[in-house]
């Protein structure tokens, strides 16, 4: 297995906790139990009231590093301390109500390791047409989120990032309450990335979570559409003029639909509210009606062709370890 450079872990795991005492000792000793041992386990509480902190410290091990907020930080400038501490090549979030397998930090590094042009490994459901792994272009991603079947439907927690270009791209943007989704694309408009089978990482979903609770604010929507048309007309974004109409075509259908959907449980207020925040012009309504513009880049291959990699570039073969 590859080791550390220049006497750093290779692999930097965050934790950000709040009154996380509940399930932050399954979240640990996770970790901890990593068949891969090069780590450091940075962890940061944002001023918990529970046993959280308590709990931490019974744990006797040298690649703990706890820190404790004098002040409450909120999530995302948490996650961006956590970030710029890390001291790893590899970084990836295992929250304080999570947990990783066993394998899970070997396999994920291994891989990513294996394919340098690509910037993050993602976790990805079986596709009959995916042979695991597979390295998707910023255009395929692109096209594949706006367009297709988007990469980005798993948990935080399912990624693992090159450290240096997570901190080079400026870590968690604050401006929108989905930091998560735009770290992705910001780090995909220019970088390759690497897709691997799923289930390494396990995320706990506990009733009133902030990520279950953000649909139901109107500005969710708001700031998303901010955050789209902020990717779709940067100079960088790899989709072409064609496909960037189509996106925002498929936009504001999602959008009508869920102007539509509020009519429907009587909340005419927050429709009404919803047209006006988010620009949405009467005469595009008729959105709402039509098919979602549909686009696969890679419509090559099929459950019969599998797209892959040749078996030699795999790094668990034996051809690759030779």
């Amino acid at each position: 297995m590859i080791d550390s450079i220049e006497g750093n872990p290779l692999v930097s795991v965050g934790m950000v906790t709040y009154n996380s005492g509940q399930y932050i000792e399954d979240a640990i000793s996770s970790v901890l139990s990593s068949s891969y041992t090069n780590f450091e386990l940075i962890i940061s509480d944002d001023c918990s009231t529970d046993d959280t902190i308590a709990k931490i410290k019974t744990f006797n091990d040298s690649r703990i590093r706890l820190h404790e907020n004098k002040v409450n930080l909120r999530e995302y400038p948490n996650r961006n301390k956590v970030i710029n501490l890390a001291k790893g090549e590899y970084f990836i979030f295992i929250d304080g109500d999570d947990m990783i397998y066993p394998h899970g930090l070997e396999f994920m590094v291994k891989m990513l390791h294996a394919f340098p042009s690509c910037a993050m490994a993602l976790m990805s459901r079986r596709n009959p047409r995916f042979y695991y792994p597979i390295v998707v272009t910023p255009h395929q991603f692109y096209v594949s989120h706006f367009l297709g079947e988007s990469f980005m439907r798993t948990a935080f927690t399912s990624i693992l990032f090159k450290t240096s270009i997570l901190k080079a791209v400026g870590g968690l943007s604050l401006e929108y309450p989905n930091g998560d989704d735009y770290i992705r694309l910001k780090i995909a408009t220019v970088y390759n990335s690497l897709i691997i089978n799923d289930n390494i990482t396990w995320w706990r979903q506990t009733p009133g979570q902030a990520s279950s609770s953000l649909t139901d604010n109107l500005w969710f929507y708001r700031l998303k559409h901010q955050m789209y048309q902020r990717f779709l007309t940067d100079p960088k974004c790899p989709l072409s003029d064609q496909e960037k109409k189509d996106a925002f075509f498929n936009i504001s259908k999602v959008e009508w639909e869920v102007v539509i959907n509020k009519m429907k449980k009587f909340k005419f207020f927050d429709a009404f509210k919803l047209i006006k925040m988010l620009n949405l012009p009467i005469s595009t309504i008729s959105n709402y009606l039509k098919a979602r513009k549909f686009k696969d880049p890679f419509s090559d291959f099929s459950s019969v062709k599998p797209l892959r990699v040749n078996f030699e570039n795999n790094p668990y073969s034996a051809d690759y370890l030779k």
